[in-house]
């Protein structure tokens, strides 16, 4: 919970900075032709530029979309974005597998998470969420100068709301999954014989056909629904205990194309925790964070699936 604050008071700093100074209107506009093409308008730049930093201040900026379908398109494509706590992950696996090639590694997933966003977004706003276009009319204020005071009391106000319902839940998952990893009594934290560790042999022939069917990457990316960033944590308390994680990864994975494959896995599966509530606090329409849990999943094992096969292809001698 700790770790998503910074991301939450930063976001609500910046936007109340962005509204305060009269700024946000002008950047909406100047980008609004570019997003009419896909059946937005230019109020829909914010979250998606955010969407790259965390995806709960993207689906809380989508607030300021006028149009209900149109949000619902945007909070609908939003998790498909590359956060900052998938490129931890990104750096790890860059590192262990690809080298010096890591950097195009990344910068591929990026442009590939970003065309797909687009995409869905357009496609669900065209196919599913279709309402007539709605101009975008806005009323340019002056530029002024902003309200040290204001800015602290709408960032602590609006942080505090989303520390009180969101965190608790946060709080409860975690400490669940925990218990999990430590129970039965007796077995060492996060071993094979740990409750955790049967249940991610259970869902292990999901991931199979992908190339990494291993318990410890299904307990990671299992973890990882808390939040992106713990499945470094993950791997490292079940595959690290003795020795350097970028080894075990290594040893672990076969081929660079199964790293591949997980990387594209983890950054397409379902959102974290927190920004799935954050899409039910916004909607309260349980299908519908249903559909955005099982329709990033599906993609995700799709082009994973894609991804590993045509990498040991391509990579056969």
């Amino acid at each position: 919970v700790l770790t998503l604050l910074p991301y939450i008071f930063a976001f609500l700093l910046f936007l109340g900075l962005m509204e305060d100074t009269g700024y946000l209107p002008r950047v909406s506009l100047l980008l609004d032709r570019f997003f009419a093409r896909l059946g937005f308008s230019g109020g829909a730049l914010i979250p998606m530029l955010l969407g790259y930093g965390c995806n709960v201040p993207a689906i809380l900026a989508t607030r300021i979309l006028a149009d209900p379908r149109e949000r619902r398109a945007a909070i609908f494509s939003i998790p498909l974005l590359a956060c900052s706590a998938r490129l931890t992950v990104f750096i790890l696996f860059a590192a262990a597998f690809f080298g010096r090639n890591g950097f195009w590694v990344i910068l591929s997933l990026y442009l590939l998470s970003t065309a797909l966003a687009l995409l869905t977004g357009a496609l669900t706003r065209s196919r599913i969420f279709r309402s007539p276009p709605m101009p975008l009319l806005l009323q340019l204020p002056p530029y002024r100068l902003p309200s040290f005071r204001n800015l602290i009391q709408y960032t602590w106000l609006q942080g505090r709301k989303f520390l009180e319902e969101a965190g608790t839940i946060i709080f409860a998952t975690a400490v669940f999954l925990w218990l999990l990893a430590s129970l039965p009594p007796g077995t060492p934290y996060a071993s094979e014989g740990t409750i955790l560790a049967r249940i991610g042999k259970l869902f292990t022939p999901f991931l199979a056909p992908l190339g990494f069917g291993h318990w410890q990457i299904t307990v990671a990316l299992g973890l990882g629904f808390i939040a992106k960033e713990v499945i470094i944590g993950a791997l490292g308390a079940v595959l690290a205990m003795d020795g350097s994680l970028r080894n075990a990864l290594t040893a672990l994975l076969p081929s660079p194309a199964a790293a591949c494959a997980f990387l594209v896995f983890t950054l397409f599966y379902t959102p974290c925790l927190p920004t799935t509530m954050t899409i039910w606090k916004e909607t309260r329409d349980r299908r519908f964070v249903l559909s955005i849990l099982l329709y990033s999943l599906g993609l995700a094992w799709l082009l994973a699936f894609l991804a590993y096969h045509l990498g040991n292809s391509l990579l056969r001698p």
